[in-house]
């Protein structure tokens, strides 16, 4: 799902179209369903979602971790995390909802918004295996769509190898 914002300037709107084209062809490449996938803006130290019904502080859960690190976060069972780590929990969990991936990316244009997107795997969709497979082409596909106009926010162009936080749960 690409939450577009109402108060989106010009080149926000073309950079806009561009992350929901790349996310429409992830979609059908790593079969994942619209709303597997949310995109996410900031403004200042909160990250805003679905035109600012959902709200995720830095540093809380993986979306926000990746927009602290400014580069990527990954976890394996975000159903795991307690609501002090990972506020929108009971919506992972009532959706059934397990590994999660949010890269942060920033606009290679004059004014550098930035925008996370996260990646839902329900736990009913096929075995991967490895995810590292999956992220992979997951990455590969964002690279040939976008990697001419964004790059990791921390400075790396889209391509080069990621450093991702893996946070690690306990099933307990």
């Amino acid at each position: 799902m690409l939450i577009l914002l109402s108060h989106s300037s010009t080149g926000q709107d073309g950079e806009i179209a561009k992350i929901e084209e790349a996310l429409s062809e992830v979609s059908g490449i790593c079969e994942l369903d619209d709303d597997d996938i949310k995109t996410w803006t900031t403004s200042g130290e909160i990250l805003s979602s679905r035109g600012g019904v959902d709200f995720i502080q830095k540093g809380k859960g993986v979306v926000g971790r990746a927009f602290s690190s400014k580069s990527a976060c990954f976890c394996r069972d975000i159903r795991q995390l307690s609501i002090a780590e990972y506020p929108l929990v009971p919506i992972a969990r009532y959706n059934e909802y397990s590994t999660c991936f949010a890269v942060c990316l920033q606009s290679c244009s004059s004014n550098n918004c930035i925008y996370i997107l996260e990646f839902f795997l329900p736990t009913n969709k096929k075995d991967y295996g490895d995810c590292r497979t999956l992220l992979h082409s997951l990455m590969e596909t964002l690279t040939e769509r976008l990697g001419s106009s964004f790059k990791i926010a921390s400075g790396q162009e889209l391509g080069q190898k990621l450093t991702v936080e893996v946070i690690k749960v306990s099933p307990e």
